[in-house]
């Protein structure tokens, strides 16, 4: 297993544990419960679920589009949530993803 495939694995690991935390989150909705909040919409989650499974189904099936899929990820956070401590550390996590692989390949050069 190359380290770009380890990458990728991680990235589609954790948006899958997010499109799974949306989709909950978006049934919750219908029985009262808010776990983002009263003013979190529902569309939103089911937005949310949507992008969250593409991007797993990226990073596992053509992950070399991840250089597109997570700036664009992280960008749609920071216009959202605003610069804040969660949508930081998603352009750190992007930015670590997105150049591990060339570290990493430095290394044992």
């Amino acid at each position: 297993m190359t380290t770009n495939s380890s990458v990728a694995r991680v990235v589609a690991i954790w948006f899958a544990a997010g499109a799974a935390v949306h989709a909950t989150g978006f049934i919750l909705i219908w029985f009262g419960v808010d776990l983002y909040g009263p003013g979190y919409p529902a569309w939103r989650h089911a937005a949310m679920a949507l992008v969250d499974v593409s991007i797993a189904w990226v990073a596992v099936h053509h992950p070399r589009w991840l250089f597109v899929a997570l700036p664009a990820w992280a960008a749609e956070q920071a216009l959202v949530n605003g610069i804040g401590f969660f949508s930081m550390a998603a352009l750190v996590a992007v930015f670590s993803a997105m150049t591990l692989p060339r570290r990493l390949s430095r290394q044992f050069v």
